[in-house]
């Protein structure tokens, strides 16, 4: 066992047997062979994994892509719509705002109607689509500084109340945000 002449395998001397050397050649030539063919369908499954995870990829980008756009219009759709609404209420507190300056230029309208017409926009004041636009102070401010009436034999009602004027510029030009 611990004879050092066997453990290296020089060149062939003559007269030994080749047949062990031979085995061992082909041992490893087989092993060799093998890993080759098994590298080379490792490498088949690995690409045919990667094309397969490319085109899912493909398909979910284009599906993303898909629920993008359709979101998309859906929030226009929903945009509008709600535009719709405010524009729908901003014309309702504009005619009330109006029949409000009306009865406050009247010298025949009982004031409790004007405090009703006052309490209905304050309540409109605090719908939603109106948040943005600090209606209910700038109500408040109209109800009381705005005093200007254009004159008493005057029947042009659009002339009364400056600033409600102003106010309903700045609330229709910053309906939407």
């Amino acid at each position: 066992m611990n004879n050092p002449e066997d453990w290296n395998n020089g060149p062939e001397q003559p007269g030994k047997d080749n047949s062990e050397i031979i085995s061992r050649m082909l041992t490893l030539l087989g092993l060799a062979a093998y890993r080759c063919i098994w590298d080379r369908n490792s490498q088949k499954k690995i690409n045919q994994i990667q094309v397969k995870h490319e085109m899912d990829m493909k398909i979910k980008n284009i599906q993303i892509a898909q629920l993008k756009r359709d979101l998309e219009r859906k929030d226009k759709a929903v945009k509008k719509n709600e535009e719709m609404k405010t524009s729908v209420a901003l014309k309702e507190v504009e005619d009330k705002l109006k029949e409000r300056q009306k009865v406050f230029c009247s010298y025949t309208t009982p004031r409790n109607r004007r405090f009703e017409i006052e309490k209905d926009l304050m309540n409109l004041a605090k719908q939603p689509c109106f948040a943005h636009l600090n209606m209910e102070d700038g109500l408040r401010n109209i109800f009381k500084h705005d005093r200007s009436c254009d004159g008493i034999f005057d029947k042009d009602d659009s002339r009364n109340g400056t600033l409600m004027g102003k106010f309903l510029s700045e609330w229709k030009l910053n309906k939407i945000k």
